[in-house]
């Protein structure tokens, strides 16, 4: 799965592994010299990395972590290590096949301990919004479904010519050449017929508000749908496995057992409009306890609407990471899962 967090916020992945160690600047050092991947054996554990060079200048030893007490022999932070390489690992280290090497995997370190017991971690920044995700084909959780994407988009009553040249769209002749036919058809209704396209736009933006409208009353009343949410956003291809876990600083929490938790404790989910400078989206909270968590915001939006984009992708749904004075989907996580 392509990373789209900031470099300084994954390097705080770091901080985790350098609290494993006694001299974490042995490990810092070695890093900056060999910044593109390599394997390192100090105080019997072995680390293993892969091109990490963009995150040199981010890491700090100084400032490690320690939410686990186990003794660890092998430690693999999973950005940069080639697919082919992670496959290896699994089977090495008698793994669930894709648990790492999936594109839908949440993990960013693998850690062995010394009895041969496996821990996938995703680490958060706790000073950070975290990037939960978007979608834009048909997805389903449970009984929730969307579907984005051209879903509807009807260019019908609409006079497009069999060539269309760069011309005759809002593109430079660059962006014309690298995009397909129906991106060219697109950036050309976007120019020819500019009220139109706005009302094609128009339309299938509504569209999507009702359609998350309706995904939120399912994840509101159905308890198994939204599990089935939280374990594929916040777990991907490793969903309940009880060996995955989320750390935020020195704070930790199994995911199996914030499900559990879903599962059986009380609780009432809470949806709320939310329209910011004319975006319009929902905010789904989660009442635990009598205080209220953000789980998350949903937002639609219809991506290459403008006429000088040239890659015309419709509605993506945006899940988003929100808050209300602290109390984000981590929180609610650590809190749940006592």
């Amino acid at each position: 799965m392509a990373d789209a967090r900031s470099t300084n916020s994954r390097s705080k992945e770091f901080d985790l592994i350098f609290g494993l160690l006694k001299s974490p600047e042995k490990l810092a050092y070695q890093i900056a010299r060999s910044p593109k991947g390599a394997t390192v054996d100090l105080e019997g554990i072995r680390f293993e990395y892969g091109n990490i060079a963009r995150l040199v200048d981010h890491l700090d030893a100084s400032e490690p972590t320690r939410p686990f007490k186990f003794q660890v022999k092998y430690v693999c932070h999973l950005d940069g290590v080639p697919a082919s390489r992670k496959r290896v690992i699994e089977q090495d280290f008698g793994l669930t096949q894709g648990s790492i090497s999936s594109k839908d995997t949440k993990a960013d370190l693998l850690v062995i301990d010394k009895r041969g017991k496996s821990y996938f971690i995703s680490v958060k920044d706790p000073n950070k919004p975290s990037k939960l995700g978007q979608k834009s084909g048909a997805v389903s959780y449970g009984n929730a479904k969307l579907h984005g994407g051209l879903k509807g988009v009807s260019l019908a009553g609409l006079r497009v010519p069999r060539v269309i040249r760069y011309k005759d769209t809002n593109l430079t002749e660059k962006s014309f050449s690298k995009v397909v036919h129906s991106d060219q058809v697109f950036a050309y209704v976007k120019k020819k017929y500019p009220s139109d396209w706005m009302k094609i736009v128009a339309t299938s933006e509504k569209r999507a508000f009702n359609e998350i409208k309706n995904f939120c009353s399912v994840l509101k009343d159905d308890r198994n749908s939204l599990i089935d949410f939280i374990c594929l956003t916040m777990g991907g291809s490793l969903g309940e496995d009880s060996n995955f876990y989320i750390v935020s600083g020195d704070d930790v929490t199994n995911l199996s057992a914030v499900v559990k938790a879903f599962r059986t404790k009380p609780f009432k989910v809470i949806l709320k409009d939310h329209s910011p400078r004319g975006k319009t989206s929902i905010i789904v909270k989660v009442e635990f306890k009598k205080k209220a968590y953000c789980l998350m915001k949903i937002e639609p939006s219809f991506e290459g609407k403008k006429s000088d984009v040239s890659q015309t992708k419709g509605i993506i749904y945006h899940f988003q990471h929100y808050q209300n004075d602290g109390n984000d989907w981590k929180k609610l996580f650590f809190d749940i899962a006592k």
